[in-house]
């Protein structure tokens, strides 16, 4: 075993990060940990060519760490819409992990998929066992987890981007973590002229304004980008403010017995309840376009992560107490925006190498390799654009969404 490997058995005995921050063993080893999660990992692939040259397809997907490799390459590679998208956003995916085998699951979709890759680790994995064998030609040396941007465009720029702390999962035992949120962007050359794309899943266990303050610092790091930019993620909307037992609490009472009319609107409409939103309006970027409004996950009331927080027996007591057994929740956590971008229309641009017609931004709630959908958009880079290309709810459209 390696120095490398030999860390997360020493950072595991640490019970909180506040301890950990004043021991000695993390003065020796922080720079290490910092250049780990802070330089990028890219793939080149030879045979790399894209596969539509008049508009770009995108899209994303929260693969839920690569647990099911073969069905989503099976569904990447033959879905009459996924199998032509040149860009391939990703949220949650391992690289040396116990649960997928010890892969680096971005590694094998460049390999299989014949597209350049990057990934960015956002969290060394503690609760993960040791490696059970020694990677071949892998840059793994530890159990990381993090975001990928996939592409058969030629790849320039590259940086990591951290993202404020909403929640210590250092301190949260049943997924004990060292790292933190992040942005992943990379600069493509499409035939169109150059794009800048990002990746970020904001945190789930915080509250809106949080989501919004990392929503912020995404947009601080774009100042400066002149490209078109797509950014999509798991934007983690789920309108509620979650992360301590009164909180856990509050959202569970309100999801129990809020109409199911109204709480079906307010997760998949939830703009209002998200001012990460009026983040992205502020710095040009616009996504009614460029999404559908259809649910990207849906949750049993009962698994919700919240209800760890309650524990034991007075779990139960509330989870009976609140009748959730028979509560879906549908939500859209999933989003895409652009700034200095066209959305198509269905049948809108039809690709004369491919032959492949335009698609309206959708949700593609038939495929089934992972516990969120792919979401996908075709786009037309439109550089020269002064002001927001795409549209975004009016102030009066906000109101209409409230429940």
């Amino acid at each position: 075993m390696n120095d490398a490997q030999h860390w997360t058995g020493r950072l595991r005995q640490f019970k909180r990060f506040d301890e950990l921050r004043r021991s000695n063993f993390y003065q020796t080893v922080h720079s290490q940990l910092r250049t780990l999660l802070d330089t990028p990992q890219r793939f080149a692939q030879s045979n790399c060519r894209p596969r539509i040259q008049t508009f770009t397809r995108v899209v994303f997907w929260n693969i839920e760490r690569g647990l099911r490799l073969a069905q989503l390459l099976r569904a990447l590679q033959e879905h009459p819409v996924l199998q032509h998208a040149d860009l391939l956003l990703i949220n949650e995916a391992d690289a040396g992990m116990r649960r997928t085998d010890d892969l680096h699951i971005t590694k094998e979709l460049a390999r299989e998929l014949d597209m350049h890759a990057v990934f960015g680790a956002e969290y060394l994995e503690l609760t993960n066992q040791p490696l059970a064998r020694a990677p071949v030609e892998s840059e793994v040396t530890l159990p990381l987890h993090g975001n990928a941007i996939l592409s058969r465009y030629p790849l320039g720029k590259t940086r990591v981007v951290s993202l404020p702390s909403c929640f210590e999962f250092f301190d949260y035992e049943r997924e004990k973590r060292y790292g933190r949120r992040m942005a992943l962007l990379v600069d493509v050359h499409t035939p169109q002229g150059p794009l800048t794309v990002v990746t970020a899943h904001l945190e789930v266990v915080g509250t809106p304004a949080c989501r919004a303050r990392q929503m912020k610092a995404i947009m601080e790091s774009l100042s400066t980008v002149s490209n078109p930019v797509i950014l999509a993620g798991d934007f983690n909307t789920n309108t509620y403010k979650r992360g301590t037992l009164w909180r856990s609490l509050s959202a569970l009472a309100h999801l129990a017995t809020v109409r199911r009319d109204s709480l079906r609107c307010r997760l998949t409409h939830v703009e209002p309840f998200e001012p990460l939103f009026e983040v992205l309006a502020e710095y040009g970027f616009a996504w009614r376009d460029l999404n559908d409004y259809k649910p990207t996950i849906q949750y049993s009331l009962v698994d919700l992560e919240d209800a760890s927080f309650l524990g034991g027996s007075f779990k139960a007591l509330c989870l009976y107490c609140l009748a959730v057994e028979k509560r879906v929740l549908k939500m859209r956590l999933d989003w895409m925006t652009g700034r200095k971008v066209l959305p198509l229309q269905s049948g809108e641009r039809r690709d004369p190498s491919s032959g492949q017609a335009s698609t309206t931004a959708t949700t593609l709630t038939d495929v089934k390799a992972s516990d969120h959908f792919p979401i996908v958009a075709d786009v037309v880079l439109n550089p020269d654009a002064l002001s927001q290309p795409l549209k975004r709810p009016t102030g009066e459209e906000f109101r209409s969404f409230r429940v």
